[in-house]
């Protein structure tokens, strides 16, 4: 009988000595004792990452995107996630996210707003009055969108859960309770 069991190095040195990490030796002397066998598993090289991302794409939507929408999503992925971190299990936690606000939002939002706010949620929903407003989320992607309205509009619908003439209400209350709590009015 064989029994595989993965493990990360990293996560395993942090349960010794109260969390601190330990030298190599350390981890490798307790994985000798326990394994009589380990074998390292290399990470995925994804040089082709863009067409597993087009299959993952099509499978991921029983509805057809045109090859212009495809080529959007990818080359904003692309804008906006570190090529060390484009692996098979990003690409798919980031479409099965996006199917996630398609689902939700698909006859009103843009798919191309859907996916900016899968990628960007986490810099958005800390306080998203302000990243809206500032566009503060941007890295290099913001050459993408250029209809800045509907972008403040979709994020702002996204994130409230609301439609996009009730997105510009909202938008607009905080900016004006901002204004009215710093006295610039």
């Amino acid at each position: 009988v064989y029994v595989i069991i993965p493990f990360d190095r990293k996560h395993l040195a942090q349960h010794f000595e109260n969390g601190v990490s330990q030298d190599q030796q350390t981890i490798d002397n307790f994985l000798g004792k326990t394994f009589s066998t380990v074998f390292r598993i290399s990470p995925p090289v994804l040089s082709d990452w863009k067409k597993f991302f087009r299959i993952k794409f099509v499978e991921a939507f029983s509805e057809k995107f045109n090859d212009e929408t495809i080529e959007f999503v990818s080359s904003l992925y692309e804008q906006a996630v570190d090529l060390n971190k484009r692996t098979p299990r990003d690409i798919i936690t980031f479409l099965n996210n996006l199917v996630s606000l398609y689902l939700q939002h698909s006859n009103s939002i843009n798919i191309r707003y859907l996916a900016l706010f899968a990628l960007k949620r986490d810099e958005i929903l800390p306080n998203p009055l302000i990243a809206i407003s500032s566009k503060g989320f941007f890295n290099g992607e913001a050459y993408l969108f250029d209809d800045v309205q509907e972008l403040e509009k979709s994020l702002g619908a996204i994130v409230y859960n609301v439609g996009k003439e009730k997105a510009t209400e909202v938008l607009l209350k905080g900016s004006i309770d901002e204004l009215v709590r710093k006295g610039d009015l």
